[in-house]
C-alpha cells in the first residue's frame, strides 16, 4: 500500500533540500496530517540511517513533539506520515509581532521556551539529538510543539 492509496493530497506546503511536505487528509477518518516526502536520492543519509531515525521517531511520544504516526517507503521516496500543526513556526509568529510593532509577552515566551526545552530534555532522556534546533523548527499550536524530523 502507498500513501496516495490512503491519504487524499490537500496542498502542497512547501519544497525543501531533502524533498516536500503535504497536507493530506486520510480518505477514511477524514484526519489531516502533514506528509513529508524525503527523496532518497538527496538525502544527506544512506536510506538505512534514515530508517534507523524514523523507528527511533516511532517510539517518542511526548506532548511537545509532533508524532509520526506512520510511514511507507517507495522505491525513490520516503513519506513521513505527521501531525498537522497550523500555528505557524516560532519564526513567522515573531516576524509577525515585529511587522505590527507588538510587543512580545514575556509569559507567552517563557511558556513557548519551556515548552520547548521539555521537549528537548525527553529528547535527551531518549538520547537523541536534534541537529537542527532552530526558530523554523518549532510549530505553535496552543503552546509550543516542538518538530522533530530526523533526529538521531
Amino acid at each position: 500500500m502507498q500513501v496516495w492509496d490512503v491519504y487524499h493530497r490537500v496542498k502542497t506546503l512547501g519544497e525543501g533540500s531533502f524533498g516536500s511536505a503535504h497536507l493530506g487528509k486520510h480518505k477514511r477518518t477524514k484526519e489531516e496530517r502533514v506528509i513529508k516526502v524525503v527523496e532518497k536520492s538527496q538525502a544527506k543519509l544512506p536510506v538505512e540511517d534514515i530508517e534507523k531515525e524514523i523507528m527511533v521517531l516511532r517510539q517518542v511520544d511526548h506532548p511537545h513533539i509532533i508524532r509520526l504516526h506512520e510511514w511507507y517507503e517507495g522505491s525513490s521516496k520516503i513519506y513521513l506520515v505527521m501531525d498537522a500543526i497550523k500555528g505557524g513556526t516560532l519564526r513567522e509568529v515573531l516576524l509577525r509581532f515585529q511587522a505590527e510593532g507588538a510587543a512580545v509577552e514575556e509569559t507567552w515566551s517563557r511558556s513557548v521556551m519551556k515548552q520547548t526545552l521539555q521537549a528537548m530534555a525527553y529528547c535527551h532522556g531518549m538520547r537523541i539529538i536534534h541537529k537542527d534546533l532552530k526558530d523554523e523548527n518549532v510549530m505553535l499550536l496552543k503552546g509550543a510543539r516542538y518538530l522533530s524530523f530526523l533526529c538521531g
